[in-house]
């Protein structure tokens, strides 16, 4: 399955015509947050998104309240809100956490995957979507500090998923990392792809 990501895109409409083209070679989209600025014209993004034409699981950053992102998606065929929610595409397991970005422990973040171990535990292939990155890493290192979630980087050394995908820092867009088996990736607002 070839997927292509994205993060941060700040109603950036040129950077959207870009990813459609990048699209052409997709399976499915996933975004990791911040579409807007506060919500700002957040139907014409969402719409731009849409027609793009592919399947795209999307959860909100620290731009977007959860709900009123949640009720805008329900408008968009191709948008899924993937907010708090595990599921299988292709017998690849997708879990999405969204919202955060400031916070170096998240419980409800534990929470939402604990609760679901057993499919974790007994899944080949696994992809985390949160909009915080992991703690000390590339993707959360501002000069000399670390800013990332600490409760996420222990939930990736737990679990092992193939990829988390996360954003959050415009600093690291592009970059990558490893925990253990894990790779860690910050796509940007240009999309990386990466195949599972």
């Amino acid at each position: 399955m070839r997927i292509l990501c994205f993060v941060d895109l700040h109603g950036d409409f040129g950077a959207i015509k870009k990813l459609k083209n990048k699209s052409k070679r997709a399976d499915l989209l996933v975004c990791a947050g911040d579409i807007t600025r506060f919500e700002t014209d957040i139907d014409h993004i969402l719409q731009k998104i849409n027609n793009i034409g592919k399947k795209t699981l999307m959860i909100h950053g620290n731009h977007e309240c959860s709900d009123f992102l949640k009720e805008k998606c329900e408008n968009y065929p191709n948008i899924y809100f993937f907010h708090k929610k595990a599921q299988f595409i292709n017998n690849i397991l997708f879990m999405g956490f969204g919202g955060g970005g400031f916070e170096q422990s998240c419980p409800e973040m534990e929470e939402f995957f604990k609760k679901h171990k057993n499919l974790l535990n007994n899944a080949k292939k696994k992809v985390f979507i949160t909009h915080a990155p992991p703690f000390k890493t590339n993707l959360d290192v501002l000069g000399k500090d670390y800013h990332g979630n600490n409760t996420l980087k222990n939930l990736i050394i737990k679990f092992q998923p193939n990829f988390a995908i996360s954003g959050h820092f415009h600093e690291n867009w592009g970059k990558f990392d490893t925990i253990g088996m894990c790779k860690v990736l910050n796509p940007g607002q240009k999309g990386r792809f990466f195949e599972i």
